[in-house]
């Protein structure tokens, strides 16, 4: 099959060229607005199907609303008309049609020319009243407020709220992909689309997350991501981050035993580390009233060893690297482990809480 996506440098277009070139539905024909016309008419006649993105959202003057918005679409139906194909085609609409703004009425009268199309040729045309579209690849002040956010705010750069706290509508880009692939495959049903879940959020909250986000990230912490909305805010958020926010450094306790290192603290999830053990050496050989702890064997030979406390019965469990295991420390059971190779051991340790040094508990007792 081959794809013939209009805007395909744009925000949408891009991300749904990823997705049909990653699940290889086939062979995408790429056209932006510098595809000379010969090669637009070329693709439009060897194409299967037609995902129309290309739009204009902020021209620098009201006429580029409708010779984009309008003209392009027209010269594409044109072609789509004059070579009597039936080709499905998705466009991108939007929930603004319904405004006399140049914007609505630009992308209403592009609406009509596709659906006039359809209707003549008996051909499939997906409408898809789209709101405010979210995701990695968007442009900072251009496709969306969450971009110029999420932009400004790991910057610095001082960001504007309108006063009045509006109620957005948002939709997740991945979530668009999802439904545009279901409708290449012949899954939807022709005609206006909705896209779900869509997510009603003030502009107040989403720049009070995205400062919780930022706050969490630099103090080495994955913030709290208890909804749908949150975690895909937070991966669009990391998604803006430059090469230099990418990297962060870890502290190493390092001593003649080996070395613990703290990796990934969570708001609400506690923390994994990372505890490399020298050969003989055992670590632990103490207990917890509240925190619980799981320990997985990545590299090397060890024996782990539990017990009650006030009870005799010792616990033991023989774990390596090779046959990777989870192994569950509970509360008020004394533990340990010793590696038992001849070269280091690693232990990636989850806890159900981030280390407090002021409030470890953590009290020593032999195994």
């Amino acid at each position: 099959m081959k794809i013939l996506i209009t805007g395909a440098n744009g925000f949408i277009g891009k991300n749904i060229r990823a997705r049909i070139e990653a699940e290889k539905l086939g062979k995408v024909l790429p056209i932006t607005k510098t595809t000379p016309d010969e090669e637009l008419q070329a693709a439009v006649l060897s194409c299967d199907f037609i995902i129309h993105t290309a739009a204009a959202n902020r021209p620098q003057n009201e006429e580029d609303y409708y010779n984009i918005n309008v003209g392009f679409s027209q010269k594409l139906i044109g072609i789509l008309k004059k070579s009597g194909k039936k080709i499905p085609i998705i466009y991108t609409s939007t929930i603004k049609t319904s405004q006399n703004t140049p914007y609505g009425i630009s992308k209403r009268q592009a609406e009509e020319l596709i659906l006039n199309y359809a209707n003549q040729a008996n051909s499939p045309a997906f409408i898809y009243k789209l709101a405010n579209c979210f995701g990695k690849w968007a442009r900072p002040n251009y496709n969306s407020v969450i971009a110029t956010f999420c932009h400004n705010i790991i910057r610095g750069i001082p960001v504007y709220v309108d006063e009045t706290n509006p109620t957005l509508t948002l939709i997740y880009i991945d979530d668009i992909t999802d439904h545009f692939i279901r409708a290449i495959k012949g899954e939807i049903q022709p005609g206006f689309q909705t896209v779900t879940p869509y997510y009603e959020v003030s502009l107040f909250e989403i720049e009070r997350l995205i400062r919780e986000f930022k706050k969490s990230f630099d103090e080495g912490k994955i913030p709290t991501l208890s909804d749908g909305f949150s975690k895909k805010l937070f991966s669009t958020y990391v998604s803006y981050m430059d090469c230099e926010y990418l990297k962060s450094p870890l502290t190493t306790h390092e001593d003649f035993r080996g070395s613990f290192t703290e990796l990934i603290k969570t708001e609400t999830c506690g923390q994994f580390s990372v505890n490399i053990q020298k050969p003989g050496i055992t670590k632990g050989n103490h207990y917890h009233n509240y925190k619980f702890e799981k320990f997985i064997v990545v590299h090397g030979d060890a024996e782990i060893k539990l017990r009650k406390v006030y009870d005799d019965k010792v616990i033991s469990f023989k774990v390596s690297g090779k046959n990777q295991e989870v192994i569950t420390i509970p509360p008020g059971y004394t533990h340990n482990i010793t590696n038992c190779g001849d070269g280091d051991l690693v232990t990636i340790m989850w806890a159900n809480e981030i280390f407090d040094p002021d409030k470890p508990d953590t009290y020593y007792m032999e195994v």
